[in-house]
């Protein structure tokens, strides 16, 4: 384990930053509330969790990388449906005549939704460095994309189905 002047470690003889953060602010346990003010050492009393001192934001601005996300998991997760329903025809009761090249086309653009889900999830770094206005024009981007990819989706549906 590192160790320096700011760096927890619960027997550490010298004051840290957490002791001196504690000693002199009302400082509620982060896992069980308790009431941490005038605590020395590195470790709730009542719940028993090592604490740290760290860094975070007050309001985190992560709305163009929730409304992107919501919109690739949604369509993916329409994408995973026409995967089991295409599986179920396919192999079940072997009637294909449902898969018109345009309903093709779409269901192929929901389920390439899956591997863009993992890229999302794993390059949520790399967004949030973005400028702000570049993650609101890819997200509007995105949700746009969707909307009208479910629009033609459910209307091709309604076609068929009617």
């Amino acid at each position: 384990m590192n160790s320096g002047p700011d760096q927890l470690l619960p027997n550490d003889p010298q004051p840290s930053l957490l002791d001196h953060f504690i000693a002199t602010n009302e400082v509620p346990c982060p896992s069980c509330n308790y009431n941490l003010h005038g605590l020395t050492g590195g470790r709730c009393p009542e719940c028993g969790q090592v604490l740290e001192l760290t860094v975070g934001l007050q309001k985190p601005l992560i709305g163009p990388w929730v409304m992107t996300l919501v919109a690739v998991a949604l369509a993916a997760g329409e994408g995973l449906a026409e995967v089991g329903y295409f599986l179920m025809d396919a192999l079940i009761s072997q009637d294909m005549s449902n898969y018109t090249p345009i309903w093709t086309l779409v269901t192929v653009i929901m389920v390439l939704h899956i591997p863009a889900l993992i890229v999302v999830l794993l390059l949520r770094g790399v967004f949030m460095q973005l400028p702000r206005n570049v993650q609101w024009t890819i997200a509007i981007v995105v949700v746009t994309g969707d909307t009208l990819a479910f629009a033609l989706y459910f209307l091709i549906a309604g076609f068929q189905y009617m």
